[in-house]
């Protein structure tokens, strides 16, 4: 009898686990529903810049950095009025056209810097404008 309780309540764990995906499965989703990539190998950073939501100072402030800094292994993921911001530039741009990545749950409501390595998604810092100029410069360094 206490097998039988024991593998029951194995079971249900496994069962209830299965229906919810991490933070790394969703971008990875979401990357791949929506631009037909995915997250690459090595460390790689993602810069989201949301379209419709968030800080519009930190928007306007994050896109100034990262136009006048050269910054390796980063793509930018930013709506169709931010994207002209970034033709020419130094980055991959991944044009979200509606603004999916605002609604999915990863914090991406306001500016974002999102840290993945070999294929995960291992860290999410949401950009705050009390911080914005420090956490810009520790993340990425002073160019």
């Amino acid at each position: 009898m206490k097998y039988m309780i024991f593998w029951v309540v194995v079971i249900t764990e496994l069962l209830s686990c299965t229906g919810r995906k991490g933070a790394s499965d969703i971008f990875s989703d979401y990357l791949q529903l929506v631009h037909h990539t995915e997250i690459p190998k090595g460390t790689h950073t993602y810069v989201v810049v949301p379209e419709n939501i968030g800080c519009v100072g930190c928007s306007t402030h994050t896109i100034d950095y990262l136009t006048t800094h050269r910054l390796n292994r980063v793509t930018v993921i930013c709506g169709p009025s931010n994207a002209e911001y970034f033709q020419g530039g130094f980055y991959p741009v991944l044009v979200d056209s509606l603004s999916e990545i605002e609604h999915l749950n990863l914090q991406t409501q306001n500016v974002a810097i999102l840290a993945t390595k070999d294929g995960e998604l291992k860290e999410i810092i949401s950009l705050q404008a009390n911080d914005l100029d420090s956490t810009l410069a520790a993340y990425f360094g002073k160019p």
